[in-house]
C-alpha cells in the first residue's frame, strides 16, 4: 500500500533527524528539520489511520450488502452469483462509475478538441463504459465484449450527432443565404426605384429650365451624374446647385462650369459637402441682391478662398483697397471673378479620383447607377399597371365600384346606428326618460324594468355608486341585445358565409395554400438531398455494393479526374447493360470496349455463347447450387466482355 510505504519512509526520516539533532552542539542546534520530520510522520500516520478505518467500514458495508443480496437471491432465485463485483455491476454502480469517469474526461477532451469533437469522443467513451458495465453482468458476454459493442454504439451515436450538427449548419447557411440575397435584391429595387424616380422628376425640371429642350435636359443630367461621382460632390448636390444657377439666368454650360469650378476648389481645399453649400450660397446671395459686402468676402476667405485677391485682380486695385471699395463693386463681376479664380484649381478633382476616398465615392456612385437600373426597369413596367388601374378607376368600373362602396358604407353605418340606439334606449329606460322600447326582447325588457326601479331608489338615496353600477349593467345588457339582434346576427352570418366560401375556393387548388409550406419544406432539406441532386444516382451501374465503394475510393484518390464528381464516373468494371441517357459520363479501363448503339443491338440479339459440357454434375450439398450459379455468371460476364 502506498500510504504504508509513506509511513515507513516518514518514520526513517524522523529517526535520521533525531540523530542529527543529537549530534549537533547546543550553539548550532537547529530543530527546524526535526520538527518538520515529526509533523510529516504524524500526518502520514493520521492519513493511514483514516484510510484503514474507511477500508474497514467499506468491508463491513460490502459484507452487509452481500448478506442482504444472498437473502434476496434465496427468496427470488437470483442468478447473479455470489461475487460482490458482479452484484455491484448488476446494481448499476459500474454504470454510475463509468458516467463519472466520462464526465471528468469530457472536460479535458472538449478543451483539447473543441465542443463538437469533444462531444463525439465523450459519447463514444460513454458507450464503451456502458457496454462494459452491461457486459460484466450478463452471463457469457464479458466486460471486453460489452465494451466493444458499447464503443460501436457510442461511435454510431457520435457520428450521428456530428452529422446532425453539420446538417443543421448546412440548412441554416442555405436559409440565411437565400433570405439575405432576396432581402438585398428587394432593398436594391426599392432604393433604385427612389433614385430613378428622383432623376425622372429632375429631368422634367431641367427640361422646363432649358426651354423644353429634351435632348439638352438629358445631356445636362448626364453631366451632373458624372460630376457627382467624385467626393465631396454627389449628384444631389450638383443638381441642387445647378438648378439655382439655371434659375438665376445662367446657361446650362455656365452652370456646369461653375459646378466644376466648385468641385476643383472643394478637392483642393478639402471642403466638406456643407462647406461647398456655404460657398455656393454666398455667391448666390451676391447675385440675387446685386451687392457685395465684406461679410460675403470674409465668408469665402475663411474657407481658404482668397476672394480679395480675385476681386483686386478683376478691378485692377490692391488687395488692401478691396475692403474700402467693396460697396462700389458690381456683384456680377465679383462673382465671375471668384469663379475664374477657382478655375486655377482646375483638374484637382480628377486627381482626387485616384485616392482611396475618391475611388470609394466613385464605386458608390456606380453602384447607385446599378441600383437605379433596377428602378428604371421597375418604373417602366410598373407604370403600365398604373395606367391600367387609372383607366379602370376613371371609367365604368370605377363608377360601379363607387356605387357599391357607397352602399357598403351605408350598411356599416346602419350597424353603428343600431348599436347606439340599443345603448341609448337602455339608458333612457333605466333612468325613466322613456317607458318602453320595441327593440329589446321580452326578457330584457323585464330586466330593464327592474333596473329602473332600482335606479330610482338609488337616486332617491343619492347612492352614486349604485347608480353607476346599474347604468353599467344596462349598457352591457344593451350590447348583448344588439349582438343577438337581427343587424349584428346578419353581419355574423355574412362573416361565416365568407369563411366557408373562402375555404371552398381555396380547396380548388393546393397551390393556393401549399406554396409557403413547399418553400419551407425545401428549405428544411439537408446536405444529403443536395448531394444526391449534385450526383444523380444510377443503380444500373452498381452490380455489387462493395465493389461500388471500392471504385468510389479509387476515384476519390484521383483529384485530377474531371468526372469524379458523379457516380457515373466511378467506372463500369463489370460492364453496363444499357447507357441510360445522352452525355453519360463513364470511367473506362484498359482492355474494355465501347459499342455503338447498332452494335449493341446486334450483340443483344445474337450475343456470345458459353457451352456447358459434362453430363454428370454432382451436387453434394445445397451450397453447391449457389457455387455453380456464381461460376456460370462469372463465365457469362467474361464472355460478354471479351467477345
Amino acid at each position: 500500500m502506498t500510504l504504508q510505504i509513506d509511513a515507513d519512509k516518514a518514520k526513517r526520516e524522523l529517526k535520521e533527524a533525531q540523530k542529527a539533532f543529537a549530534d549537533m552542539n547546543d550553539e548550532a542546534a537547529d530543530d527546524t528539520k526535526l520538527r518538520k520530520a515529526m509533523e510529516n510522520y504524524d500526518n502520514v500516520r493520521r492519513n493511514l489511520k483514516l484510510v484503514a478505518d474507511e477500508a474497514r467500514n467499506t468491508e463491513k458495508a460490502i459484507a452487509s450488502f452481500s448478506s442482504a443480496q444472498s437473502r434476496a437471491e434465496n427468496r427470488v432465485g437470483g442468478s447473479f452469483g455470489s461475487d460482490p463485483v458482479n452484484r455491484l455491476a448488476g446494481a448499476g454502480l459500474g454504470k454510475m462509475m463509468g458516467d463519472a469517469a466520462s464526465s471528468a474526461v469530457n472536460v479535458g477532451i472538449s478543451s483539447m478538441f473543441g465542443n463538437e469533437m469533444g462531444s463525439a469522443i465523450s459519447t463514444t467513451l460513454s458507450g464503451a463504459l456502458t457496454g462494459a458495465a452491461i457486459g460484466s453482468v450478463l452471463p457469457g458476454l464479458g466486460t471486453a465484449v460489452g465494451a466493444a459493442f458499447g464503443t460501436l454504439a457510442g461511435g454510431i451515436n457520435a457520428a450521428t450527432q456530428l452529422f446532425e450538427k453539420g446538417d443543421d449548419a448546412f440548412r441554416a447557411q442555405v436559409q440565411s443565404s437565400v433570405e439575405e440575397a432576396r432581402a438585398d435584391r428587394q432593398n436594391r429595387i426599392a432604393s433604385g426605384t427612389v433614385t430613378a424616380a428622383t432623376r425622372e422628376k429632375d429631368l422634367v425640371s431641367f427640361k422646363t429650365l432649358l426651354e423644353d429642350d429634351t435632348m439638352a435636359a438629358d445631356e445636362f443630367q448626364r453631366s451632373l451624374i458624372k460630376i457627382g461621382r467624385t467626393p465631396p460632390f454627389s449628384y444631389d448636390m450638383a443638381r441642387a446647385l445647378t438648378t439655382d444657377m439655371l434659375g438665376l439666368g445662367n446657361s446650362a454650360q455656365e452652370a456646369l462650369d461653375r459646378v466644376n469650378g466648385l468641385a476643383d476648389a472643394a478637392a483642393s481645399l478639402n471642403w466638406s459637402e456643407s462647406e461647398v453649400s456655404t460657398i455656393a450660397a454666398s455667391l448666390e446671395t451676391m447675385e440675387i441682391s446685386g451687392s457685395v459686402t465684406s461679410m460675403n468676402l470674409k465668408t469665402l476667405a475663411k474657407k481658404g478662398l482668397n476672394a480679395y485677391a480675385a476681386v483686386a485682380k478683376e478691378f485692377g486695385i490692391e488687395e488692401s483697397q478691396v475692403a474700402d471699395k467693396v460697396k462700389d463693386f458690381d456683384a456680377g463681376r465679383v462673382v465671375d471673378a471668384i469663379m475664374k479664380y477657382m478655375e486655377g484649381f482646375g483638374g484637382t478633382s480628377s486627381g482626387l479620383a485616384d485616392t482611396y476616398y475618391g475611388k470609394k465615392g466613385i464605386l458608390e456612385s456606380y453602384q447607385e447607377d446599378m441600383d437605379a437600373a433596377y428602378g428604371e426597369g421597375f418604373i417602366s413596367k410598373r407604370t403600365e399597371g398604373y395606367d391600367a388601374e387609372i383607366s379602370s378607376l376613371s371609367g365604368e368600373s370605377g363608377e360601379r365600384a363607387k356605387e357599391a362602396n357607397s352602399l357598403i358604407g351605408e350598411y356599416y353605418a346602419s350597424l353603428e346606428n343600431q348599436k347606439e340606439q340599443y345603448a341609448r334606449d337602455a339608458r333612457d329606460l333605466v333612468m325613466g326618460v322613456t317607458d318602453s322600447s320595441d327593440i329589446f326582447t321580452e326578457a330584457a325588457a323585464e330586466r330593464f324594468e327592474e333596473m329602473r326601479s332600482q335606479f330610482a331608489d338609488a337616486a332617491a338615496e343619492e347612492d352614486a355608486a349604485k347608480m353607476g353600477e346599474i347604468l353599467t349593467r344596462a349598457q352591457i345588457l344593451a350590447q348583448n341585445e344588439y349582438t343577438a339582434g337581427p343587424g349584428a346576427q346578419a353581419e355574423i352570418d355574412s362573416q361565416r358565409s365568407l369563411i366557408e366560401a373562402v375555404q371552398a375556393d381555396t380547396a380548388l387548388n393546393d397551390d393556393y395554400y401549399n406554396t409557403g409550406r413547399k418553400l419551407g419544406e425545401t428549405l428544411s432539406r439537408g446536405i444529403v438531398d443536395a448531394m444526391m441532386r449534385n450526383n444523380p444516382y444510377d443503380p444500373s451501374q452498381y452490380l455489387d455494393g462493395l465493389d461500388a465503394l471500392e471504385r468510389y475510393d479509387d476515384v476519390a484518390q484521383d483529384p485530377g479526374n474531371e468526372a469524379r464528381a458523379t457516380p457515373q464516373a466511378l467506372g463500369n468494371a463489370y460492364g453496363l447493360p444499357y447507357v441510360p441517357r445522352d452525355d453519360y459520363l463513364a470511367r473506362l479501363h484498359e482492355g474494355e470496349r465501347v459499342l455503338t448503339a447498332a452494335e449493341a443491338r446486334a450483340y443483344r440479339e445474337g450475343g456470345a455463347g458459353v457451352t456447358l459440357t459434362g453430363n454428370n454434375i454432382t451436387v453434394r450439398e445445397e451450397a453447391d447450387i449457389y457455387k455453380i450459379a456464381q461460376a456460370l455468371f462469372a463465365e457469362l460476364r467474361r464472355a460478354q466482355m471479351i467477345s
